[in-house]
C-alpha cells in the first residue's frame, strides 16, 4: 500500500464509500478519536486502518461503477442495432415507394447520429473472425443504401464514430450541425475499421486517413467541411431550414435523370479515364 502522510477525511469518504459517522465510530472503536469534520486531516495509520476495515465497501463501489459503465454500454449498443433495423427497412420501403424523391437520413437520438457496431464486444473470448462477423451488418446497410436510385442526404445531427462514420460517408449529401464530431476510434480497443476505411480513401485525403485510423482521434465537422468530406456546417437555429430546403430542391428534380446519372456516378468512379468515356456514352 503506498505511504499517505496525511490526507483530507472527505476524500477517504469518498474513496471507501461510507459516511463520516461511520468512519469516526469505526476508529472511535479503535481508540482513536479524530475530529468530526470532513475537512479534518487523518494520519498514515488512521488510513490504513479505515482502509483494512472497509475494503468491501471500496470493492463495492467499484462493482457498482463497471455494472453501470457496463449496463449503458449495453443501451447504446441497443441503440445502435435498433437504428440500423429501422433504417434498413425504410430504405427498402422508399426504393419500393415510385413517389419517394429523395431519402433524408437522420438520427433521433439527442446527441448521437450513430457509434457503429459493438465495439466492446471486441474485448470477449471469440475468434477475430467472430468479432467481425458480428458487426457485418453495416457493410450491407452501406450498400443498399449506395445502390438506390434517389439521393440519400445525410442530416448529421450528432456524433458519427465507428461503423457510423461509414454510414455518413455512404450517404450522397451530408448537412452537419456545428459541434459535431466523427471519427474511428476502432483502434483505441485493438480492433481495426477495414470496411470504412475502403471509403474513407475514397472521400478523405490519404495521409489524413492514416491519422484517424493509427491514431483514433476524432476530427471536427468543420475540418470535415475544408477537406470536403461534407457539404454544409450550419448552426443549430439554422439546421432544420437548410435541411427542408436541400430536400425540397432534391425531390423536385427528374426523378429519370437522378436514377440514371447515380448509377453512372457509380459505376465509373473507381476505373481509368478513358474506360468511363466509353461507358458513359452508352
Amino acid at each position: 500500500m503506498a505511504e499517505v502522510k496525511s490526507i483530507r477525511l472527505n476524500k477517504v469518504l469518498k474513496e471507501f464509500n461510507i459516511s463520516l459517522d461511520r468512519a469516526v465510530d469505526f476508529l472511535k472503536s479503535k481508540s482513536i478519536e479524530i475530529e468530526a469534520r470532513p475537512t479534518a486531516k487523518i494520519s498514515d495509520t488512521e488510513y490504513k486502518l479505515l482502509s483494512e476495515g472497509f475494503a468491501k465497501d471500496k470493492e463495492k463501489k467499484v462493482e457498482s461503477k463497471e455494472v453501470g459503465e457496463e449496463k449503458r454500454k449495453e443501451k447504446e449498443e441497443l441503440f445502435n442495432d435498433r437504428e440500423r433495423e429501422r433504417e434498413e427497412q425504410e430504405k427498402r420501403k422508399a426504393e419500393a415507394d415510385a413517389a419517394v424523391r429523395v431519402v433524408v437520413l437522420t438520427s433521433t437520438h439527442e446527441k448521437i447520429f450513430s457509434a457503429g457496431g459493438n465495439l466492446s464486444g471486441f474485448s470477449s473470448e471469440e475468434t477475430v473472425l467472430q468479432k467481425y462477423e458480428r458487426n457485418s451488418s453495416a457493410p450491407k446497410l452501406i450498400e443498399t443504401m449506395m445502390g438506390m436510385k434517389v439521393p440519400v442526404l445525410c442530416v448529421l445531427n450528432g456524433h458519427a464514430l465507428a461503423g457510423g462514420f461509414g454510414l455518413i460517408l455512404g450517404c450522397d449529401l451530408i448537412i452537419a450541425r456545428e459541434g459535431v464530431r466523427i471519427g474511428t476510434p476502432e483502434i483505441n480497443i485493438g480492433a481495426f475499421p477495414f470496411i470504412i476505411s475502403a471509403l474513407m480513401m475514397r472521400n478523405i485525403p490519404r495521409k489524413r486517413v492514416m491519422e484517424m485510423l493509427f491514431l483514433g482521434e476524432q476530427m471536427a465537422v468543420e475540418e470535415a467541411q475544408a477537406l470536403g468530406v461534407i457539404n454544409r456546417v450550419v448552426p443549430e437555429d439554422q439546421f432544420d431550414a437548410l435541411v427542408q430546403e436541400w430536400a425540397e430542391k432534391l425531390a423536385s428534380k427528374s426523378p429519370l435523370m437522378i436514377k440514371l446519372g447515380k448509377k453512372a456516378f457509380r459505376e465509373q468512379q473507381d476505373i481509368p479515364l478513358l474506360e468511363a468515356f466509353r461507358l458513359l456514352e452508352h
